[in-house]
């Protein structure tokens, strides 16, 4: 079949965005051919020999001395040693190009399938994405059978299409560089594959139409230096209603001009390539932020501008029953909750957990979310859908944090461990034996009783996030939660998902089989060297260029038996949900149904509905739903509780202790019974009552619901 060439199209594309590049916030934005990209770094003077044996030797030493998951990977994976590739490169280092020699280290850093742990080319590599005017999805059907369709285009013109009358969303593809579109995905993910084959399946469809250049490079699968490049890909596909195949070439383009914030790694658990990727998919497809304009200018020349700062501040997206539809959110409609008016439903989809903040913005962070989740609890009090798919990751501390404003009980966070190397074991002895701080290797220091039982290769747990950080703020959504979760669900997003299911918040419903499976926090090259410095022969070089390596150094355990790992793993769902077609094709609609009708379950909550302080004497009264007993503690001590009657309020008297300040929150919890209190059973629900001023009717909810809507949402259960 004769093959249309769509380099126009792609080149409509790029034209139109470059010319909303100040509209969308990348002044900087600049759109070339990837083989003009590639011809215009290769006239760059290169890493000289020394600077290349650099690289490999701190690459060599850093992953034999620090790498948590080595032991493991080698266990589970002989494969996964990047060691006989380090050799095959230091045999090689006088005879490799300059881009072959980056090509030899992306390729050898993917053998240990943890995209923590990477290589990133220097510039112009870092920042490039390599990318197609469209991507693709897949969903399975029947179940089993892997189909692959186009999701969405690039605008090339006002009306927001790519212009093409066949290759359009829904098209389907059959045919990938001559592979199967599967195949093809397995191709796509090679340079910087999955934790595991669910992972690599849905980062290597990712990657189809959007790769980084520093860490995935642009090569074709396989083969040895010097590496074969395409820069076209081409595409057999069936429009929608056609039976008949049609092909297409589009060729590769490469944006710049759109860089990262960064920001110290150590306590982060992020993939930066998959951050960049999203980055770059959010600027490139959104309709709704480009400008009607005339037709491009083939003629106009992009020129290069300063780098734009991200870091807008997105990473939670609500959507309420009473507000307008958004893309990508169910439908409000759904929320209203047909089934019990009274109750209804919310959303709230965490992007990220700020990976594009530093740390000291996590109280604010919590403290936004906390805000957010007030008004879920008065608005949807039916049950939230939480959604955390794609989500790449970010502060490990506000990601375990999070978890206590959607539990009654106390949330454990996750243990990490040092790998038990001869260089940990002596820069820990240094730190014993020397006063003064010990940075990141702090908390791992003093002996604690139970690190006799520590694994073979890894040093005793200790928590990156403090029990009293990770409880600081209690419950503030009393509703039923349903998480949902895919396998692009990475890092400290994998670790919220283990927390989610370990402290027993609500399903897990996934629509791959696991989540990515990053389990440690991850350190650059820069960290380790900073880290390192006090102890005396361990005096890291920088490394040349902005050439830079990140390691996975903490490997963390989920709390209880057995001290489960979320590396190779991930975190299994309750609930497995193929992806339908409509839900690639039409925003989620099948899976947003299904969370809905998991929602449909018993619901426990209190409410504050008038509050008296006198002096040392607290009068509370309250309602509840759900619960026939309540307690009231403070600083660990029951200074009241009794017995409720179901929509009723009731009031309660207590005296409360005087102490230095008043920080203290009154926690309130309700029980099915008093033999559950008496039995020191979990809570139903537990919100907290901040002692320093009164509520409002902004922070606390006021229950008016009659009994009847409660017998309603039990047979709606049942």
């Amino acid at each position: 079949m004769p093959a249309e060439d769509g380099t126009l199209l792609a080149r409509d594309a790029a034209l139109f965005l470059d010319q909303q590049k100040e509209a969308i916030g990348l002044p900087g934005l600049r759109i070339v051919m990837q083989e003009e990209f590639l011809r215009e770094a290769a006239a760059l003077p290169g890493l000289t020999r020394d600077e290349r044996l650099t690289v490999l030797t701190q690459a060599e030493v850093v992953l034999k001395n620090l790498y948590a998951h080595l032991a493991f990977k080698k266990t589970d994976d002989p494969a996964a040693n990047p060691f006989v590739a380090f050799a095959q490169i230091r045999d090689q280092i006088d005879t490799l190009s300059d881009f072959d020699f980056h090509t030899c280290m992306l390729i050898a850093l993917a053998k240990v399938r943890d995209v923590h742990t990477s290589y990133l080319a220097p510039s112009p590599y870092q920042g490039a994405v390599a990318f197609l005017p469209f991507q693709i999805r897949f969903f399975e059907q029947p179940k089993g059978q892997f189909r692959f369709v186009v999701a969405k285009t690039m605008a090339a013109s006002g009306d927001g299409t790519l212009g093409h009358e066949a290759f359009v969303i829904g098209a389907e593809i059959v045919s990938w560089n001559d592979l199967d579109p599967l195949e093809a995905t397995r191709v796509a993910a090679e340079m910087q594959p999955g934790a595991n084959l669910d992972a690599e399946l849905s980062r290597g469809v990712a990657r189809m139409t959007i790769r980084s250049i520093a860490s995935h490079g642009v090569t074709g699968k396989g083969g040895a230096p010097p590496f074969q490049l395409s820069h076209h890909a081409v595409i057999r596909y069936i429009a929608p209603g056609e039976k008949r195949k049609r092909e297409i070439v589009f060729p590769w383009q490469v944006a710049t001009g759109f860089g990262a914030t960064s920001f110290s790694s150590a306590a982060f658990s992020v993939s930066d390539a998959l951050t960049l990727m999203q980055h770059w998919a959010k600027c490139s497809y959104r309709p709704d932020k480009l400008l009607k304009t005339s037709p491009p200018d083939h003629a106009a020349a992009a020129a290069p501008a300063a780098a734009a700062p991200t870091g807008a501040d997105d990473w939670l997206e609500a959507q309420f029953a009473t507000d307008p539809p958004r893309p990508g959110c169910p439908h409000p409609d759904l929320l209203r909750n047909d089934a019990d008016p009274e109750y209804p439903l919310g959303y709230l989809r965490i992007r990220h957990f700020a990976g594009d903040a530093p740390a000291l913005l996590e109280d604010a962070k919590l403290a936004q979310a906390a805000d957010l989740l007030r008004r879920f609890d008065r608005e949807a009090r039916g049950g939230l859908i939480l959604d955390i798919r794609g989500n790449p990751g970010g502060q490990i501390r506000l990601a375990e944090r999070m978890l206590q404003l959607f539990s009654p009980g106390e949330i454990r966070p996750l243990s990490f461990h040092f790998p038990r190397t001869q260089l940990v074991t002596d820069v820990l002895a240094f730190f014993r034996a020397h006063a003064g701080s010990a940075g990141r290797f702090e908390e791992w220091i003093e002996a604690r009783p139970g690190d006799e039982t520590a694994a073979e290769h890894l040093t005793p747990g200790r928590t990156i996030t403090p029990p009293a950080a990770a409880n600081d703020t209690g419950q503030i959504y009393q509703g039923p939660v349903v998480l949902l979760l895919d396998a692009l669900t990475y890092s400290a997003a994998d670790m919220f998902a283990a927390g989610f299911q370990d402290h027993g918040i609500g399903e897990l419903i996934g629509v791959d089989c696991s989540t990515g499976g990053g389990g440690a926090d991850k350190w650059s090259y820069q960290d380790i060297v900073e880290s390192l410095k006090p102890v005396p022969g361990f005096d890291l070089p920088d490394l040349p260029r902005d050439c830079r390596l990140t390691l996975a150094v903490r490997r963390c355990t989920r709390p209880g038996a057995g001290q489960q790992p979320i590396e190779d793993i991930g975190v299994t769902p309750h609930l497995f949900h193929a992806r339908t077609e409509r839900d690639v094709l039409d925003t989620n609609n099948d899976l947003f149904a299904l969370a809905c009708e998991r929602l449909m379950m018993p619901l426990a909550r209190i409410d504050v509905e008038a509050h008296q302080r006198d002096g040392g004497k607290l009068t509370l009264t309250v309602s509840a739903v759900g619960a026939a007993f309540i307690a009231f503690r403070l600083d660990g001590t029951v200074l009241a509780s009794g017995p409720l009657t179901e929509c009723h309020p009731h009031s309660f008297s207590m005296e409360i202790p005087e102490a230095q300040g008043e920080s203290r929150q009154l926690r309130l919890e309700a029980y099915e019974h008093q033999a559950a209190f008496e039995a020191a059973l979990a809570p139903l629900a537990s919100p907290r009552l901040p002692l320093a001023a009164p509520p409002s009717r902004s922070n606390l909810g006021f229950l008016r619901t009659p009994p009847s809507a409660r017998r309603k949402r039990e047979a709606a259960a049942s």
